[in-house]
């Protein structure tokens, strides 16, 4: 009603007519009580800029250190590697530091002075090579700062043809699947690869007949010409990198599973490699990872491993961007995912079409026109322990098709023809 205007206690009016401001226009008091009190909530909400810890902070300058003398020396790959560290523990900061690191970066030593330094510099920061996007973008954004672009536009110094770039903007399409960039056996790395599986083929494998239910037809599977072998401890690593000492090329694959939070973690890592002097036998190796929750001593031996079987030998994945972002998570000693080297990593999907990168057993079927990949066992429950047969013969297999794959694919010489 038009009168209701109580001084102490207040009736917010119920009828449409009277509703339209007339409530806080006769009680003042009311309104500015309201509003002090949304400017104290929003007030206390107010995220203060997280710093890092003395102990990152002098990690941070250690690792600048070194980058320092590497780049002096001209070692690219190691001072790439110590780039992706730096960046990794900077952008743990909630403030901006980029320009700050452009700076740092600006100041290195290369040997030379003026624009001939610069363009050093630039040249070195475009060969850096990385599949995740974060850094990469972040790479930019120190370039920018380097060229002067105080704009704030940002500056795309990595175009399409770059091996670990994102698509610009002009080619991207909200609802279209994210592009395989298209590489070559004779680019980079690819022929080194190429020679550790000369004279292999789909001999080294087995055919055999898949079980399958009554009403099923029978169809012909791959499968290891010998079983794999479970690593699951200390003693079992240290073995295992001893026998792959002198090897140049080892396949890569992981499988997942769930944990408690549900959050996606690497269950095993399969490593294929051919044994020295026999290029007509792969060994394949399945290596427990969910031991290294809560055994801190496992995961150190597992990073140490991992670390130098990335430094020192080429890596063979297929999609292998992903597995190698969860292994640095599940090998980190921190909370913060440490980078594994990444200069060995070769992909095989990358060698197939742009527009539509085939999965796996799609390759397989290219390639091999009797038998395929038997994929039951991809979505079974890779956290229980011990793994079933079919489960080890399933993992360790993605990882040695691939060191086949890639012998067929050289043999051929056109993955398009296959």
């Amino acid at each position: 009603r038009p009168n209701d205007n109580v001084t102490e206690l207040a009736i917010n009016p119920t009828t449409e007519k009277i509703r339209k401001g007339n409530f806080l226009r006769n009680n003042p008091h009311l309104g500015a009580q309201n509003g002090e009190r949304k400017h104290k909530i929003k007030k206390r909400n107010t995220r203060i800029p997280t710093a890092l810890s003395k102990e990152e902070e002098r990690e941070l300058d250690t690792l600048w250190e070194e980058l320092s003398q590497t780049f002096h020396s001209g070692e690219q790959t190691k001072g790439h590697d110590l780039l992706l560290k730096i960046l990794t523990i900077s952008d743990r900061q909630q403030r901006s530091w980029v320009a700050e690191a452009a700076a740092k970066l600006g100041n290195l030593e290369t040997g030379r002075v003026g624009n001939s330094r610069n363009e050093e510099l630039l040249l070195w920061l475009r060969g850096y090579q990385c599949n995740i996007q974060r850094q990469m973008t972040l790479i930019e954004k120190m370039i920018s700062c380097l060229v002067g672009n105080d704009s704030g536009q940002d500056v795309r110094v990595f175009d399409d043809s770059h091996p670990y770039a994102e698509p610009s903007a002009k080619s991207k399409s909200k609802h279209r699947k994210s592009e395989c960039v298209k590489e070559s056996l004779l680019d980079g790395k690819w022929p080194q690869a190429v020679s550790a599986v000369t004279g292999m083929s789909f001999s080294i494998l087995i055919e055999k007949m898949a079980s399958t239910e009554p009403s099923q037809s029978a169809k012909l599977i791959l499968a290891l010409g010998t079983p794999a072998i479970w690593v699951d401890s200390i003693e079992q690593l240290q073995d295992l990198e001893r026998q792959l000492e002198g090897v140049e090329l080892v396949g890569l694959d992981t499988e997942w599973s769930t944990n408690e939070e549900g959050k996606a973690i690497v269950s095993t890592v399969q490593l294929a490699a051919t044994v020295p002097g026999r290029s007509s036998t792969i060994e394949s190796y399945v290596v427990d990872l969910l031991k290294v929750v809560g055994n801190k001593a496992y995961q150190d031996r597992c990073r140490q491993f991992l670390e130098r079987l990335f430094s020192t030998t080429l890596i063979l994945g297929f999609s292998v961007g992903r597995d190698t972002d969860k292994l640095e998570e599940a090998s980190s000693l921190s909370s913060q995912s440490i980078p594994l080297p990444r200069h060995n990593i070769l992909d095989l999907q990358r060698l197939w079409s742009r527009s539509q990168p085939p999965s796996l057993a799609k390759c397989v079927e290219l390639h091999h026109k009797t038998a395929s990949l038997d994929k039951r066992e991809r979505c079974s429950d890779w956290s229980h322990r011990p793994l079933r047969p079919e489960q080890m013969e399933y993992a360790a297999l993605d990882a040695a098709i691939l060191l086949v794959l890639l012998a067929e694919t050289a043999r051929i010489g056109n993955v398009e023809q296959a």
